[in-house]
């Protein structure tokens, strides 16, 4: 049995991104936290290793340039999407680790934390 691709009232296949869904959801939910879960561990800057932390304009000039690629982009795209007002954040995460939602909800160094603005050491 084969199962039929979802279609809107006139029968046209439509294709939701999960994390374009999840980002409009914690968008319209006022959500503080967004968690992407994903195969890889985290962004990654030019030289290869895992950004424990990055800002909106920051995401942009890694795209802009060519760091940020391929599949990443849209995920990085949703996670921007659902940062509009201060102190919300997005975090992407390896789904593979253990406790990776716990982990990625406490723990700062798992994964990486995209924030609208870069916080100020120290503040609240």
């Amino acid at each position: 049995m084969t199962r039929k691709p979802p279609s809107n009232v006139d029968g046209i296949v439509c294709n939701v991104n999960a994390d374009d869904a999840a980002a409009g959801i914690a968008a319209g939910l006022g959500a503080r936290q967004l968690v992407l879960l994903t195969d890889v561990d985290g962004v990654r800057d030019e030289r290869g290793a895992k950004l424990d932390t990055l800002t909106v304009a920051e995401a942009e000039h890694l795209i802009d340039t060519g760091v940020i690629a391929g599949g990443m982009v849209p995920k990085i795209r949703a996670a921007l999407s659902a940062l509009g007002w201060e102190g919300a954040e997005a975090i992407i995460a390896d789904s593979a680790a253990d406790n990776a939602l716990e982990r990625a909800l406490s723990d700062p160094g798992f994964g990486t934390r995209i924030t609208a603005v870069r916080q100020a050491v120290g503040a609240a």
